[in-house]
């Protein structure tokens, strides 16, 4: 029997599954009918379309967020395969600087230690030039002789 009150009746099931596999094998489904058809659709009938006319869309409009979602999931897929380079590199890159860092510090060391050293030695100052060159007089000569005897 047919429950007009929620729009139930042995054959709803299969106007509405009829309607959505005929709405679904076209691209959209179109919001209008040929008013024909509708001035012989029951209540229940209407219903039935517009039910199926939501699901249609609710479907649609979910196979789109999915497409969406995905195509975002892909980019941050593709950023995060991007940005794990860029980060090896610049870890690498910190490696370096950090051998290079511990060179110097251990150059800065022995080049203090060495400077400390040197300023704790005595300083050699050395004497004035000494004229050896002067030429030696006879009167020089015979007053060393003197000097000596």
């Amino acid at each position: 029997g047919i429950n007009a009150e929620y729009g139930h009746s042995s054959g709803y099931q299969s106007i509405e599954d009829s309607l959505e596999t005929s709405m679904l094998s076209s691209d959209l489904p179109s919001k209008r009918y040929d008013i024909s058809l509708l001035e012989c659709l029951t209540k229940s009938e209407e219903r039935a379309i517009k039910k199926a006319r939501r699901k249609i869309k609710n479907k649609i409009s979910a196979q789109e967020s999915r497409r969406k979602k995905k195509e975002y999931i892909e980019g941050l897929e593709r950023r995060v395969t991007v940005f794990s380079s860029v980060n090896q590199d610049l870890k690498s890159r910190l490696s370096e600087l950090e051998e290079i860092n511990r060179e110097m510090q251990e150059k800065i060391i022995l080049l203090t230690s060495k400077r400390r050293t040197a300023q704790q030695k005595p300083v050699t100052r050395l004497l004035p030039p000494v004229q050896c060159c002067t030429v030696a007089t006879q009167t020089d000569s015979a007053q060393l002789r003197s000097s000596e005897l």
